[in-house]
């Protein structure tokens, strides 16, 4: 386009010098006429020629914006895509729902009924309100779950849990004078592999210490839990249940909050629990 323009305009100039010249030496010339008529057309070409550039000098910044706008839209999709991956890994209740919407609740390792919950007044116990209502056990859980080398956790569930029936192994660490219950609950593999993650990937797969890892998830859980709801409560001694046992204690007690999550297809069942008698 730069090129045409300053054919145009050279073209232009060479007319004029000769427009001059036939004005100076031949005013009444036929040539006169002619060359006024060539210069016209040349000036009014030139300025097609100039308006055509520019209207494309602006598509061409029009277009500049458009491609910069769509690597933005890609980095932003990208960013999507990660987030999306993101809430699969850690709450599966985003991701496209599968076959197993369609098992029945036995073929889900579910075998016990939802364990009555603990009626909360936000005004009465705000404290206790605000740990439900943020989901620390999640939350708590989560950053612990973090710092240890292990699958990422998915949330099964929240709330009205129906436990799974391989939950062999029991936990309970006591808040305050047993103003409130965090039990654990989960199976011989999930200890398998937090015995080797809390402790030492050496260390013995004994029942011993399958206890001392659901003690020790226990402990760390009670430790925020208690200084959240009130920082005078003493955290006690891990103790560990039989199912039967575990059951008696539930028999005499509340959910506040409960969690039910797995990882590697491994469950993890979680409840802070008040006692009612």
């Amino acid at each position: 386009m730069n090129k045409l323009e300053n054919y145009q305009k050279s073209m232009i100039q060479e007319l004029q010098t000769k427009l001059q010249y036939e004005k100076n030496n031949h005013p009444n010339g036929a040539n006169l006429t002619v060359l006024e008529k060539q210069l016209a057309e040349a000036q009014e070409n030139l300025e097609k020629t100039v308006k055509e550039k520019e209207t494309l000098e602006v598509y061409l910044l029009q277009m500049e914006d458009s491609l910069e706008n769509a690597k933005e839209t890609e980095a932003a999709l990208e960013r999507a895509r990660k987030e999306i991956e993101t809430l699969e890994m850690y709450f599966p209740e985003f991701a496209d729902s599968d076959n197993d919407d369609n098992e029945t609740p036995e073929e889900q390792g579910e075998a016990y009924k939802p364990l009555p919950s603990l009626t909360i007044d936000e005004k009465a116990d705000p404290e206790l309100f605000g740990v439900v209502s943020d989901n620390r056990l999640y939350g708590i859980l989560n950053e612990f779950w973090m710092s240890l080398d292990m699958p990422p956790l998915q949330v099964v569930s929240e709330r009205n849990i129906s436990r799974p029936k391989d939950l062999n192994f029991w936990s309970k660490t006591n808040l305050g004078k047993e103003a409130y219950w965090v039990l654990i609950g989960t199976n011989q593999s999930m200890c398998e592999s937090l015995t080797k993650a809390i402790f030492n990937k050496n260390s013995a797969l004994s029942d011993d210490n399958f206890n001392k890892s659901t003690g020790k998830l226990g402990k760390v859980l009670a430790e925020t839990l208690a200084n959240e709801l009130n920082p005078d409560f003493a955290v006690g001694t891990a103790e560990y249940l039989t199912e039967q046992n575990m059951q008696q204690a539930l028999d005499k007690a509340a959910i506040a909050a409960e969690l039910l999550v797995r990882a590697n297809n491994q469950p993890l069942y979680i409840c802070l629990v008040k006692p009612t008698n």
